[in-house]
């Protein structure tokens, strides 16, 4: 047992050269194993100083604060630092309207990631074959796809799990053999879970079949791992060499085989938004790539594979009834953004336009201003008639000419009284407004 642990930390890395190392303690027989073990054999690893972190979910009531006080008695006999969070779980998922499950998870993660950065640490968890042919099996039952099949990583980020390859049995073995004691957590017992019902109902079955089935699983899905990797540096490379400025090309993302873009999409979803798509979304965008369309992925989260390029962006819409007038205004704040003016003679206007030709893009004649004049953004019937261009069209077709992407038109400022749009941000004056030999004075427009 413990030759194994010590190979599955030397064979994933996971110490990489980090000190410091917090272990997250439920107070079972997993983790106290595990933190026994890393306590004991410190100074052969290199290891500076461990921290117990413990979460008290205040889901089990009597029993919670037993299992938070019999593992704060174990490290205080050993001088381990003991860190304790106390969060009422089952509120916090009515609140947020999650399930308590989840809730729980994303509570403990959220404390592991804060202590890492505290400490600089590592995060341990106690996570172990069995329970990765348990996350396995429950992928399958769910149609997850190849990641999910890959387990649970035996590293990710700061996140190390010393026990992936070792066996439950094997662990309850080594906590006799040294003496370890550990809490039962009672909901363990239970079937109200899938994960239980698995452990309880799927895994005896499997295990007459094979004996080793926590072994033969953890093999599968270091293959399987390997596998998922090769196909996502491909998807990443491909990815890469479809960027442009705002988004990718659409004609080199839909050439790829359907494996490198679905990974193609994923990867290009959590880059650009943060999120994780599921396989439908997924299948969604795949087809908009190859065929042309828009997807709305979820809320304001839209995929957009139009004009020959894939792009993912958030809709924010800017209030249509929102204007401020800028008649004797120094500086007005719209939607998010502040709008300077500045009123400058004409001749003073030629000479910085010398030094400065993109002066003209955001100046217009101010004598044609009244106190009607608002900035504000586009509104439907909204036209234009940009200087020297000999056309007028909707501000909507004329920003789909000029490929402004979708989600940057309704943030674009346009100033206007009632003789339509006399300035529009990024193209300047419109040709009634535009300065001219008659200007005298001239507004100059500063965006941010």
């Amino acid at each position: 047992m413990r030759n194994k642990i010590i190979e599955t930390i030397k064979k994933y890395d996971m110490l990489g050269g980090s000190d410091n190392i917090v272990v997250a303690v439920s107070g079972g027989a997993d983790s106290m194993c595990l933190l026994h073990f890393l306590y004991g054999e410190k100074n052969k690893l290199g290891i500076n100083k461990i921290y117990a972190a413990h979460v008290n979910h205040n889901i089990r009531g009597s029993e919670a604060k037993r299992d938070e006080l019999f593992v704060k008695e174990f490290c205080d006999r050993r001088n381990i630092p003991f860190c304790l969070l106390c969060e009422d779980v089952p509120a916090l998922a009515r609140k947020r309207g999650t399930g308590i499950e989840e809730t729980a998870r994303n509570v403990r993660y959220d404390y592991f990631k804060s202590l890492s950065e505290k400490y600089g640490a590592l995060v341990a968890t106690a996570h172990n074959a069995d329970d990765n042919a348990e996350t396995v099996i429950y992928n399958l039952a769910r149609g997850s796809g190849l990641k999910g099949l890959c387990g649970i990583p035996p590293k990710r980020g700061y996140i190390i799990r010393p026990l992936i390859t070792a066996a439950r049995c094997e662990i309850e073995q080594y906590c006799r053999e040294n003496g370890v004691a550990y809490v039962t957590d009672s909901t363990n017992l239970e079937d109200e879970y899938s994960r239980n019902r698995i452990r309880h109902k799927v895994i005896p079955v499997l295990r007459d079949i094979n004996p080793s089935l926590e072994s033969a699983v953890t093999n599968a899905a270091e293959l399987l791992r390997q596998d998922e990797e090769y196909l996502s540096s491909l998807a990443a490379r491909a990815l890469d060499g479809a960027r442009r400025d705002n988004g990718y090309l659409t004609s080199m993302l839909s050439e790829l085989p359907a494996p490198i873009l679905s990974r193609a999409v994923m990867r290009a979803a959590f880059d650009c938004a943060g999120i994780r798509l599921d396989n439908t979304a997924v299948k969604s965008i795949c087809e908009a790539i190859k065929s042309g369309g828009r997807v709305n992925v979820s809320g304001d989260l839209f995929a957009d594979a139009n004009s020959g390029l894939f792009r993912l962006y958030r809709k924010t819409a800017a209030s249509p009834s929102e204007s401020r007038r800028i008649l004797g205004a120094d500086e007005v704040k719209l939607n998010g953004r502040r709008a300077e003016f500045t009123v400058i003679p004409k001749k003073e206007f030629d000479k910085r336009l010398k030094f400065n030709n993109l002066l003209f893009k955001y100046s217009l004649d101010y004598d044609i201003i009244n106190a009607d004049t608002v900035i504000r953004a586009r509104r439907s019937g909204d036209s234009f008639s940009p200087y020297k261009r000999g056309f007028t069209k909707s501000v909507k077709k004329f920003l789909i000419d000029e490929k402004i992407p979708r989600e940057q038109r309704d943030g674009l400022l346009l100033i206007a009284n009632g003789n339509g749009v006399l300035w529009l941000e990024r193209f300047g004056a419109s040709r009634q407004a535009a300065v001219s030999s008659k200007t005298d004075r001239v507004l100059v427009i500063k965006i941010s």
